[in-house]
């Protein structure tokens, strides 16, 4: 029988987004709390994360998942009361909570009941609630904190201070809600710089009987006490000055400054949320001006070839200023479409926690530059390979650990994860400090799976056989396990980052680790081209590959086994013509034999570079990227097609790929 909840679609959606973003605190914040369980501000999010998915899930009455996060709330409340201990067997519970809790989100959209044993998943927790039953039934409260910034408006106020005390009464049935009571009341008749249980404990709902505060007010101490003293079931209220509550052990209290992982202060009526929807319309609205853009530059160029008029100057006067404007809007919509790597980054301690586990392997993961920016499409498309390579870290990379003790390593193997921008590219890293990529066992590997013979793999140099990883059916793994040994993972890895126009390189060193480093375009929507012609067809040369441009003559063309190289500043380049390479005939210029001339486009692949003969360049120019469609996807050498503002097509070149069947011919 299908689930039903009274909720609108506007609700459905506002639900979604908030509980999505406490599930993803969630998941992150918990494995960091297993290195850090005495990290109270983290301890502290936490719980505020379960108890406003708790609020959620009652607000729509989603009862089942409203009992199991009340469940995971008891259970964070005696971790924050230090009546239980952060062990690895709970945090497991812990986040498998937070796994169900994710199933149980999606019932509202599938409006299916998932297989989720809520009973089972809720007997765990309180299995470790009754076991820490033994402990005190309270844990010590922790007394009220003067920092130096409620001690500096203590000294810089006019109105009095005082230290509130008020204990609520043991049989009362609402400890909490008298809790709060008093301090709303408090809160009316004087300023509150702080208090015990702290303010956002009181709304969430505590468990302590007594309240402590410091305050400043007008108002004399016996205003203040009645304030409090209306309050039913609330006793022994005292109000002091505060110099002689002040002792000196809290006034030796250390400085404090925002607590570790607090959110930053946002003003909220700086921000709106746009969908990822409209924010893909913007960008193809404005790639649409930038096509007009480019086609009324070229009016104004032709016509001024005809003859200067004041209409043709004044024309060129709009042009100039409704090209600075797109220039400025189109850097505005491409800031939007940018967002911290972090957004992807923050998921993988709890997948290298998950998968440290089962292969019984210690594993730091240390993460890099999670402030680097990238176009949200890029990092939709490289959540995968990036899982791959750390799945791989771990279970081939980093050996058992005694293995590790044995070779005089720490038992502790290190991952690494970094991203940094550089010259129009991000580059992403994943490193491991394990046992590297040994060429030989690369050769056997790929004698073994029938992938070379024995000679055609002794004939491979080391760099040649360590790229045999990325070949499909290859792996190094002896033991077919479920995470990796099929050798089925690295090839997906490569193809999925060169079908971003990206690159995938390895550094390695038998005995010390392995380096995949990922180069990909900081954007896949506009993007800066080289155009150039061959053949009477207009192509793009991705400018982040364009290295140099040269004018290529015959005689500077020689032949080694078969094909054309040039040589240029003592390096050997392979040529590829692209008349050759699509199979263009009638080419305008010398480019259509061999050995004829033309201009040269140097390109580079990582750390590969290649020279294009083409027949002429046209300029530099943006172009706006578009799918060439399923009949046309999976040409080798295209990554896509562009409309210029003269209205032709230009196909924009896959340079890894073009580099790739230059090296093999």
């Amino acid at each position: 029988m299908p689930l039903t909840f009274d909720v609108s679609p506007d609700e459905i959606e506002a639900f979604m987004e908030d509980t999505n973003e406490q599930l993803a605190l969630l998941d992150q914040a918990i494995v960091e709390l297993e290195a850090h369980s005495d990290d109270e501000a983290l301890l502290q999010s936490i719980f505020r994360a379960a108890h406003t998915l708790k609020g959620n899930a009652g607000l729509i009455e989603h009862h089942r998942m409203a009992e199991l996060t009340h469940a995971l709330e008891s259970v964070l409340d005696r971790l924050r009361k230090r009546l239980l201990e952060v062990t690895p067997a709970l945090i497991d519970v812990i986040l498998a909570s937070v796994d169900a809790l994710k199933a149980l989100r999606d019932e509202l959209v599938t409006r299916e009941e998932s297989g989720v044993d809520v009973a089972s998943a809720v007997h765990r927790l309180h299995a470790y609630e009754e076991a820490s039953a033994a402990a005190p039934t309270a844990a010590e409260q922790p007394g009220l904190r003067i920092t130096p910034q409620v001690r500096a408006r203590l000294q810089a106020a006019d109105a009095a201070a005082y230290r509130i005390t008020a204990i609520v009464e043991p049989s009362s049935i609402a400890p909490a809600a008298r809790i709060y009571q008093v301090h709303a009341a408090l809160s009316e008749a004087a300023e509150v710089l702080a208090s015990a249980p702290p303010p956002d404990e009181i709304e969430m709902g505590t468990t302590a009987t007594r309240y402590e505060a410091v305050a400043l007010s007008t108002r004399d101490p016996e205003e203040l006490r009645s304030a409090i003293a209306t309050i039913p079931e609330v006793a022994d209220i005292q109000v002091a000055p505060q110099a002689a509550a002040l002792t000196p052990k809290q006034s030796s209290a250390p400085t404090e400054g925002p607590p570790a992982g607090a959110a930053p202060q946002i003003d909220l009526d700086t921000k709106v949320r746009i969908g990822i929807d409209q924010l893909d319309r913007l960008m193809n609205l404005t790639g649409e001006l930038v096509v007009s853009r480019t086609h009324l530059l070229q009016i104004e160029s032709d016509l001024a070839t005809r003859g200067g008029d004041q209409v043709v100057t004044d024309l060129n006067q709009v042009t100039v200023q409704l090209s600075r404007i797109i220039d400025q809007l189109h850097e505005e919509v491409m800031r939007a479409r940018m967002v911290p790597v972090a957004s992807l980054f923050t998921k993988f301690p709890r997948l290298v926690r998950d998968v440290s586990r089962r292969l019984d392997k210690k594993v730091n993961l240390i993460i890099d530059g999670q402030e680097t920016e990238l176009d949200r499409s890029v990092i939709e498309a490289i959540g995968d390979p990036v899982i791959h390579l750390l799945r791989n870290a771990i279970d081939h990379g980093l050996e058992p650990t005694a293995e590790r003790l044995r070779l005089g390593k720490p038992e502790t193997g290190t991952v690494r994860l970094a991203a940094h921008q550089q010259e129009g590219h991000i580059r992403i890293t994943v490193s491991d400090d394990g046992r590297g990529i040994d060429a030989a066992k690369m050769r056997r590997s790929a004698v073994e799976k029938g992938q070379l013979t024995p000679e055609a793999a002794e004939a491979l140099s080391d760099s040649e056989a360590i790229e045999m990883v990325f070949r499909p059916g290859v792996s190094t793994k002896q033991e077919v396990t479920d995470l990796s040994g099929r050798g089925v993972g690295m090839d997906i890895v490569r193809t999925n980052i060169e079908r971003l126009n990206g690159s995938v390189e390895i550094h390695t060193e038998v005995g010390l680790g392995t380096t995949f480093e990922l180069t990909l375009p900081l954007t896949l929507a506009i993007i800066p081209a080289m155009l150039v012609t061959t053949g009477g067809n207009v192509y793009a040369v991705p400018l982040s590959s364009v290295v140099e441009v040269h004018q290529l003559t015959g005689r500077q063309i020689q032949t080694v086994d078969g094909s054309e190289v040039i040589r240029l500043r003592d390096q050997v380049l392979p040529l590829l013509r692209l008349c050759s390479l699509f199979h263009i005939t009638g080419s305008s210029g010398s480019n259509g034999h061999r050995g004829s001339g033309g201009r040269l486009v140097v390109v580079r692949w990582g750390r590969i570079e290649a020279g294009l003969v083409v027949d002429e360049l046209i300029g530099n120019q943006q172009v706006v990227i578009k799918s060439l469609g399923p009949l046309l996807t999976g040409i080798r050498g295209l990554a896509g097609g562009s409309i210029l503002g003269s209205g032709r097509i230009a196909l924009i070149l896959d340079v890894p790929n073009i580099i790739k069947l230059a090296m093999k011919r």
